[in-house]
């Protein structure tokens, strides 16, 4: 494959790039004047223009505190050359998250509900009518079991290995239990609301990177995985990964959910989801599998970390953190009404 260099690309865009830093993923590149640049290179199959017609379509409706992507000189918004689509896109100020920080995990909380008012009628997202949110809790739960098989199979493989042979069960029952009390009907309709009436986009990797904290301004990044979905479950997902960090003080989970609902309110029903939901030890999986399947970010020291502290969230997990109805045991409560999401 050809190397397409950082200078090359902002040709392709009309920039006279000066200077670049590269990491793994991106280039960090300037111009003439000083403005500052991302270079980032996709996969051919990756959908650019989709991407492209959300930002557009959320800077539309009045959410401006995240990426745009430049033009190509042929009015693109991205360069195809050496096997790979490249974007380009104005470097956002600031620094990532602190989750433990309640005052700034409530301005993310906040910026996330202020995406998620703008991310409505992106009809051309839609990917149909499948539940996504539901399954990617089924399909974490199958591959965290294969995972659990073959390392225990091989617990001395490494030391990723040893962990998930050793807490896998625990981990899996975790998840089981979770799956079982979840009022699922509620949750698809829920579901069905956002994306077929709605055609809501959901962000779907909430994780402290992907918000720039600059001051008082918060930047959301990385829409790279969005797609029409139940929007509040992102919120669950930003109050699981702050519930960690914060070593699980409760107050954490109010802190989010006051602070987003401030912006859009949640129907009481999807309220009363949230300690279901949070239930499933989505966090412990991604983290093993994470390491297990070598994907970039994912380090062993940060995941085996998680094994001090398993005990703790298991036992954290299985406290309510909210009001919650009695469920019905045959699994056939009634549907929530549709509602408009805000």
């Amino acid at each position: 494959m050809v190397r397409v260099t950082w200078r090359e690309v902002g040709d392709a865009f009309g920039l006279r790039l000066v200077s670049g830093r590269e990491t793994e993923k991106v280039v960090f590149a300037e111009d003439s004047s000083g403005q500052a640049y991302v270079l980032k290179a996709y996969s051919l199959r990756f959908p650019v223009d989709r991407l492209h017609h959300l930002l557009t379509h959320v800077r539309a409706n009045g959410f401006r505190r995240t990426i745009t992507l430049l033009l190509t000189q042929d009015g693109k918004p991205y360069w195809e050359a050496g096997g790979q689509r490249w974007v380009v896109m104005p470097r956002l100020p600031g620094r990532p998250a602190v989750y433990e920080n309640e005052r700034e995990l409530a301005r993310v909380a906040e910026t996330l509900a202020a995406f998620h008012r703008a991310a409505v009628h992106a009809w051309s997202l839609r990917r149909g009518s499948d539940v996504p949110y539901l399954s990617r809790l089924t399909e974490r739960y199958w591959e965290y079991l294969s995972a659990y098989r073959q390392a225990s199979a091989q617990p001395g493989k490494s030391p990723i290995a040893r962990w998930i042979a050793e807490t896998g069960a625990v981990i899996l029952r975790e998840a089981e239990a979770g799956l079982a009390y979840l009022p699922v009907p509620a949750l698809i309709a829920y579901s069905q609301r956002d994306v077929g009436l709605f055609g809501a986009v959901a962000h779907h990797d909430v994780a402290r990177h992907n918000f720039l904290v600059n001051g008082p301004i918060v930047y959301l990044l990385d829409l790279d995985a969005s797609g029409t979905d139940w929007q509040a479950g992102d919120l669950v997902q930003l109050i699981s990964r702050a519930l960690w960090d914060a070593q699980w003080r409760p107050d954490v989970a109010l802190v989010a959910t006051a602070a987003y609902e401030r912006v859009r309110p949640l129907d009481p029903g999807e309220r009363r989801l949230i300690p279901y939901l949070l239930r499933f030890p989505s966090d412990e999986m991604r983290e093993a599998l994470g390491v297990w399947r070598g994907i970039k970010g994912y380090s062993p020291s940060r995941s085996l970390a998680f094994a001090p502290r398993l005990a703790t969230s298991v036992e954290a997990r299985r406290m309510p953190r909210a009001p919650v109805p009695p469920l019905d045991r045959r699994g056939s409560a009634a549907p929530p009404p549709v509602i408009q999401s805000g």
